[in-house]
């Protein structure tokens, strides 16, 4: 297989977008949660911040761009914790 077919094929399956958490801030093991989640999927995580809402809510904003699959398993690992209100994923079109 040429490189280039290879770079072709990664390039189709890499994708960039946004994924929006809001949690309860009052939820014990929330914040741990979400920083192991973070550590496990470093690789296709750029950056991500934080912001607090009104009353015991928070919302964590995670910017993501790499592998299809790895950002759908993280969306998905994040939907599983307790504490997790919502979770929505935004892919940006490169």
């Amino acid at each position: 297989m040429s490189p280039e077919i290879t770079t072709l094929q990664e390039t189709q399956s890499a994708q960039q977008g946004m994924i929006a958490v809001l949690f309860e801030k009052d939820q014990r093991g929330v914040r741990p949660a979400l920083m192991n989640v973070s550590k496990e999927y470093q690789e296709i995580i750029r950056t991500s911040f934080n912001a607090q809402m009104t009353g015991n809510l928070g919302l964590e904003i995670i910017l993501v761009r790499g592998d299809g699959a790895r950002i759908k398993a993280l969306e998905q690992q994040l939907m599983a914790k307790r504490g997790i209100r919502s979770v929505r994923l935004t892919l940006i079109p490169f």
